[in-house]
């Protein structure tokens, strides 16, 4: 999927905020609010004995970690593991906004990625 892997919709959905709706309506684009993503196995590829340069860099995901810091930086809901989903189901319930919850979400998020990007990073460097 490395041709269809970004998409200038998707992240403007999640990017939007409020004062930016009229430019989404005009161009057909609807808000995005929860945004979760399962990353490719990545440091799981490179702690094989047998993972090769190519293995590996099938395992780069570069879809997953821009949905995740986008919606970071959107401050949607966005979900790095499964074990955030009991507390977002519970916080959507609400019905209320809590940008402490949101902020907290956003930096779980971009810990993922820094994490997976360094990971990546490492392995990429270990074959030059």
């Amino acid at each position: 999927h490395r041709v269809v892997t970004l998409s200038r919709e998707i992240h403007a959905g999640i990017l939007a905020r409020p004062e930016d709706e009229p430019e989404l309506k005009r161009l057909g684009i609807r808000r995005i609010d929860l945004v979760f993503v399962d990353l490719y196995p990545l440091q799981e590829e490179i702690a094989k004995p047998d993972a090769t340069e190519a293995s590996i860099i099938e395992k780069i995901d570069i879809g997953g970690p821009t949905l995740l810091h986008s919606a970071a930086k959107g401050r949607r809901i966005v979900l790095s593991s499964p074990s955030q989903f009991q507390k977002a189901l519970e916080y959507i319930d609400s019905g209320t906004e809590d940008k402490k919850y949101l902020a907290g979400l956003a930096a779980e998020a971009e810990s993922v990625v820094a994490g997976y990007v360094a990971a990546s990073a490492r392995a990429t460097k270990s074959f030059t």
